[in-house]
């Protein structure tokens, strides 16, 4: 007697497992991500890619070997100063947009003489601020749809 009731204690264990695992699991994929914590040394969170970037966009131009020797030097001089700006601490937050708008504008500058005309108009409409693909790199992702009958 003593054995059925333990039999039966397990087989109705079992079936309560099996009947809510996948319940369980189905509501592992439902909990939001915890939004990453700033390093406890003060300094800000590391900052997400924005899109497809300077160099991508003269990846799209053909340019000849002549004009990707240059544009690299152009490219790496302007990301070295970019980088210095970034980690430049006397330099107020707000303070930096400006001032990478203008090593931005310099890139520009620099890139004008050495693209031809065609592919500076090309270049600039590659890099309007509002020309960035959706599902770029540092674009949150779509929100899953919901199961049907759920």
């Amino acid at each position: 007697m003593k054995r059925n009731k333990l039999s039966i204690l397990a087989i109705v264990a079992l079936g309560g497992l099996m009947a809510f695992g996948p319940v369980a699991s189905a509501q592992d994929a439902v909990t939001p991500a915890k939004p990453a914590t700033p390093p406890a040394d003060g300094a800000p969170p590391a900052r997400r890619p924005r899109g497809p970037g300077i160099q991508a966009a003269l990846d799209k131009l053909d340019l000849t070997a002549d004009q990707k020797e240059k544009t690299a030097a152009v490219v790496k001089e302007m990301n070295e100063k970019m980088q210095a700006l970034r980690s430049d601490t006397s330099i107020a937050p707000a303070d930096r947009g400006p001032k990478m708008k203008e090593l931005r504008d310099a890139l520009t500058a620099k890139l004008k003489p050495i693209l031809s005309a065609e592919q500076f108009t090309k270049f600039e409409e590659l890099t309007k601020p509002g020309n960035r693909p959706p599902g770029g790199p540092g674009a949150p992702a779509a929100p899953k749809p919901a199961a049907p009958g759920n």
